[in-house]
């Protein structure tokens, strides 16, 4: 009895919410507003319990004095801080006031406190990204090869290099790419691989051709944005880049959907517990 109730509740509350979807009429119109409310409701007793128990373990870890209780001690003194302040409104005129609005203690801390040290952190990240896909982005594949070239197009497009080379060389992506090209076709040429070789060749002659009918463009006073780097940039996120976003979300949906579905039917119990507990 102990499963089968929980069982039958999210069965009948997964039913409940897909014909809520689905069907525009009453009563299952105002299904969404009511259920809304009472999440909001449970969601307190969560926040409480998730509150007890980050008390419970870092009380633990200053009592016993572990390895790196200090933080700890600050995370305790921070979480203290903070709901004392929320809960008598420090600053504030009245109760009345929101816990948001200038002056209370809550926003001067979270102005700041919160804020700065965010900003510190996201700004420590960045040197953990790059660091990050210097070891990832290595030419060890095709597909590795494919990554690399693009990030590193996105990089120099969204930073002041590329946006000037764009701006004094407009063909300086086809410049780049040709001499790219041409470092590849010597090791071609060198290992007397002929076909890829003279492949490569036609490659370089055609994209210099392009490059020189820009800048013959340029001589008339016209536009010329064939492969700058900037519009290449904006393509690669416009195309490729949304392309494989999709992809990605439709997969998202499509687990998220499979594992609703298991939830209901009661064929995934793991949010049960063991048979233990």
């Amino acid at each position: 009895m102990r499963r089968q109730v929980p069982l039958l509740i999210t069965f009948v509350v997964g039913m409940i919410m897909l014909l809520e979807a689905f069907v525009p009429h009453p009563p299952f119109d105002e299904i969404n507003e009511k259920l809304t409310a009472t999440f909001n409701v449970l969601a307190v007793f969560a926040f409480i319990l998730g509150g007890g128990n980050l008390v419970k373990i870092h009380l633990g870890q200053i009592h016993r004095k572990n390895p790196g209780w200090g933080y700890s001690l600050v995370t305790m003194l921070g979480f203290f801080f903070i709901l004392v302040v929320g809960l008598f409104k420090f600053g504030a005129d009245s109760f009345k006031q929101p816990l948001e609005s200038t002056g209370t203690w809550f926003y001067l801390n979270y102005e700041y406190c919160l804020r700065p040290l965010q900003a510190t952190m996201f700004s420590l990240l960045a040197f953990f990204v790059a660091s990050a896909s210097y070891r990832a982005f290595r030419a060890k594949n095709r597909e590795a090869t494919i990554l690399l070239i693009a990030a590193f197009t996105i990089l120099l497009g969204r930073t002041l290099i590329g946006t000037a080379l764009t701006d004094y060389f407009p063909g300086s992506l086809e410049l780049l790419l040709s001499t790219l090209l041409a470092f590849i076709a010597t090791g071609m040429y060198k290992s007397k691989r002929w076909v890829s070789f003279v492949t490569l060749c036609i490659i370089i002659i055609v994209v210099l051709s392009r490059t020189l009918y820009g800048y013959s463009v340029l001589l008339v006073n016209e536009e010329f944005n064939h492969l700058t780097i900037p519009s290449l940039v904006n393509w690669i996120m416009l195309v490729p880049q949304l392309a494989g976003q999709r992809a990605i979300m439709i997969g998202i949906c499509l687990g998220i959907i499979s594992m609703s579905l298991r939830i209901i039917l009661g064929v995934e119990r793991s949010y049960l517990g063991t048979e233990n507990d």
